[in-house]
């Protein structure tokens, strides 16, 4: 899947990418949804939401980077995102 998503083998980061979705996609209701200052309390919920979302983030950011180094097309996803971004 993340082959045809982002043209990048993305197996090594496979147990990181699975943790954090398995616990960001519960929460991700209360965190768009609720109350703005209680997703700012610091209790164990938010923090770890916060890191599983700073981890997928970082992994996300580094797959666009390892993209943009190759420099060639691929007919993906991340490629079709790329290149409508630059157009505008």
């Amino acid at each position: 899947m993340s082959e045809s998503l982002f043209g990048l083998d993305t197996a090594k980061d496979s147990t990181r990418i699975g943790e954090a979705v398995t616990l960001i996609l519960p929460q991700i209701f209360y965190h768009l949804e609720g109350i703005p200052f209680l997703r700012k309390i610091s209790n164990t919920k938010n923090r770890e939401f916060n890191h599983r979302l700073k981890e997928l983030n970082e992994i996300i950011y580094a797959i666009i980077k390892k993209r943009r180094l190759q420099n060639e097309a691929r007919h993906d996803l991340l490629f079709r995102i790329q290149t409508c971004a630059t157009k505008l």
